[in-house]
C-alpha cells in the first residue's frame, strides 16, 4: 500500500507502523506533537527509518512549512540514507531562515520608508510657514 502525500499513516491502515504501535503513540502524546510534525514521525517509522533518527528529524521539522517539505522528500519511494535526510534536513532549515529573515528586512526596510516619509511631510509642511 502506497502513501500519497498528507495521507496520515496510521489513519484507518490495517498494517501497523512500528511492533508496538501503543509505543509510538506514547511518545507521540509525551512530545506534544501535532499535525505535520507527528505525521511526519509516523512516515518515517512506517517507512523503517530508526525511532531515534525519526524523533530527531521530527522535532527538527518543528513547523508546518518544514514538516510538509520533509514529507515531500520522506515520501518519494525507496529508503534514502540517513545522511540524504540529514542533509534535505539541513538544506529546509537553511531555506526556512533565508525566508524569515527575508521577510524581517522587508519588514524592516517599510519601516524606514514610513519614517523617512514622515520627515520629509514634516520637513515640506515647515518650509510653507
Amino acid at each position: 500500500m502506497a502513501l500519497r502525500y498528507g495521507d496520515r499513516p496510521c489513519a484507518g491502515r490495517s498494517k501497523s507502523l512500528t511492533a508496538d504501535p501503543a509505543k509510538a503513540e506514547w511518545q507521540v502524546k509525551q512530545r506534544n506533537m501535532t499535525g505535520k510534525s507527528e505525521t511526519l514521525y509516523k512516515l518515517m517509522l512506517y517507512k523503517g527509518y530508526p525511532e531515534e533518527f525519526a524523533r530527531i528529524i521530527s522535532d527538527e521539522m518543528d513547523t508546518e512549512f518544514t514538516a510538509e517539505k520533509m514529507i515531500g522528500y520522506i515520501s518519494a519511494p525507496g529508503m534514502r540514507p540517513l545522511e540524504d535526510i540529514a542533509d534535505e534536513m539541513l538544506a529546509i532549515k537553511s531555506f526556512r531562515d533565508s525566508i524569515r529573515d527575508k521577510h524581517i528586512a522587508e519588514n524592516s526596510q517599510s519601516k524606514i520608508n514610513y519614517l523617512y516619509r514622515d520627515l520629509n511631510e514634516g520637513y515640506n509642511g515647515d518650509d510653507d510657514e
